[in-house]
Order: structure tokens, then sequence, then C-alpha cells
């Protein structure tokens, strides 16, 4: 029954019906805890522009995966590996949330946990590319520099490009910190992790 429920959760995902999205998901829900059905219900939330029961649906999610990593006697490292990514993907929604409602410094709190995060999981290879550490790097800097941290607005700004093999992504950054006019403070931090990642 729940896979039925789930599968016409994501239908109507793709139809974009969400009012009827959330139905199913909270059928879903009713059987059994499921930390997909929570951040696919949080999705046709946000949809719904209803973001409060977004983040709180996410923050469910992380909750779950948490208790399933916990249980699990067997600690399969990509098991482990997918499950912080999956903790990540709703921790980044959250903090998106955060930032429309206009919560910098929940924001910011949300994306240094992500790079903690980050910090743990063995196989990186497994981190979807809109996920990719250059872009947590890049999103709190620049929620570091509105809330006037200049000094560590550019050195995340510099980290986004030093984890960035991507040439329009290194574009975009340089761009960004010329808008912000951090141009010097984030080529000197460039060097800086240039040698220490030389010296690693």
């Amino acid at each position: 029954m729940t896979d039925l429920y789930y599968q016409k959760g994501l239908d109507s995902i793709k139809e974009k019906n969400y009012e009827k999205a959330v139905s199913n998901f909270t059928e879903v829900l009713k059987l059994e805890e499921s930390s997909s059905a929570y951040s696919n219900r949080a999705f046709a939330y946000y949809r719904l522009n209803k973001k409060d029961l977004s983040k709180s649906d996410f923050e469910k999610s992380i909750e779950v995966t948490k208790a399933n990593l916990d249980a699990s006697q067997y600690k399969d490292p990509v098991y482990v590996d997918k499950s912080l990514i999956e903790i990540v993907r709703s921790k980044s929604s959250i903090a998106q949330i955060n930032i429309e409602q206009r919560d910098l410094a929940e924001a910011e709190m949300d994306y240094t946990l992500i790079l903690g995060i980050y910090k743990i999981i063995k196989d990186d290879k497994l981190i979807p590319n809109e996920l990719h550490i250059c872009h947590t790097y890049k999103n709190r800097g620049a929620i570091r520099y509105k809330l006037n941290k200049t000094e560590d607005a550019a050195r995340d700004i510099a980290a986004a490009y030093i984890e960035s093999n991507n040439n329009d992504v290194r574009i975009e950054i340089v761009d960004f910190a010329a808008v912000t006019g951090l141009t010097d403070e984030v080529k000197e931090y460039i060097k800086i992790y240039s040698m220490l990642k030389k010296n690693q």
C-alpha cells in the first residue's frame, strides 16, 4: 500500500499537482516513517508556498535518515555516504528557505553544517554536481557578505574557486568577487589555499 501511495505522490509531482502529492505522501507517512516521503512532501509544500511546513518536513526527513543510520548494524560505507548526501540535500533546501525568509544567520549555520558533513563523506564522487562543495562555499560566502562578514566572505569565495574544476563556475566566482568588491582579498586567499593544497 505504501508503494502505491508513494508512486502516486511522485506522479502527482510530475503532473505539478502538489496538493495531491501532499495528500499521497501523507498517506505513506501514516503507514511508515520514510525520509524520502518527508522530503518529497516538503518539496510539494515548497511549491505550494507553504515554506514553514516544507522546512519542518525537511527537518523530519533528516531525523529519520539519522535514526536509520544509528539503527544500522552493518555500516556499509556507500550506505553511510548516500545517507549523508540525503541529509545535505535536505539541509540545502532548508538553507534556501531560510534565505527566502531572510533568516541569513540560520542559513549561514546550515551551510556550515553541510561543510562539516562533507568532511566525513568518504567517496566525494557520490556527491551530485548541484550539491558540490564549491557551491556550498559560494552560497555561504554570499550570505556572509550580506551579513557584513567581508573577510569570511572572501575566504569562502576563494575556497569555492579552489574547489571547482569547472571554468564556467570559476568565471562566475570571479565575477561575484568583482561585484562584491572583494577581488583583491579573494586573489590573496586563492594563492594561500593553492599553496596549502600543493603541500597536502
